[in-house]
């Protein structure tokens, strides 16, 4: 029988999840999280059984069990060594989070110079993420070079893809050149399905 006497209390627990402590704990829980669903997806994709995923890893039945489970801390260098194996994208951010703050604020103010394209916007009230598709479309239609090169900086080629992809409002000749720049099939384009377009 469990001694509730040796059971943490529910208070101190609750400030603890609430302050610095718990939310960094809850990052690295997030992480564990996201690499046990990977594996345990991939393993159903397959349809391979543990066993089976643990000889393609070179590890044991029981240790593929604690990496499904999110019960295992892996080395940097057998996460990289399971990645590979499996063809997953491996990649580490290790970064000051102020120098993520600078370089978020740098770009916000380089929006700044293109505020001609954002005339009807406020735009210190712009948020580089919240309003992301509106932002692509508008550079997209009516930016220059150097307003596509700020663009390229400062979000992911698959975030504008997926933008160009399904932003109706984007200007029919822009998302061609688009297209051709990106590689992406027209077909695959929402704004120019059954569109003719004469030059």
């Amino acid at each position: 029988m469990t001694d509730i006497r040796t059971q943490p209390d529910a208070w101190e627990m609750i400030e603890r999840l609430a302050g610095e402590e718990g939310s960094s704990m809850d990052s690295l829980y997030e992480i564990y999280y996201q690499i046990s669903t990977a594996i345990f997806d991939y393993r159903l994709k397959h349809k391979l059984s543990q066993k089976k995923l643990a000889e393609k890893l070179g590890v044991s039945q029981p240790m593929v069990a604690k990496l499904e489970s999110g019960n295992y801390n892996c080395t940097i260098e057998q996460l990289w060594k399971i990645a590979n194996k499996l063809g997953f994208a491996f990649n580490i951010e290790f970064e000051e989070k102020e120098q993520v703050k600078r370089i978020a604020s740098g770009n916000k103010y380089e929006l700044k110079k293109y505020k001609a394209i954002f005339w009807d916007t406020d735009i210190d009230e712009i948020d580089l993420e919240r309003n992301k598709s509106k932002i692509i479309e508008r550079i997209i239609n009516l930016g220059n070079e150097k307003a596509y090169k700020w663009l390229w900086q400062v979000y992911p080629e698959d975030v504008i893809i997926a933008e160009i992809k399904t932003n109706r409002n984007i200007d029919k000749k822009a998302a061609l050149m688009m297209a051709n720049i990106f590689d992406i099939p027209r077909e695959e384009i929402q704004c120019l399905k059954n569109v003719h377009i004469e030059f």
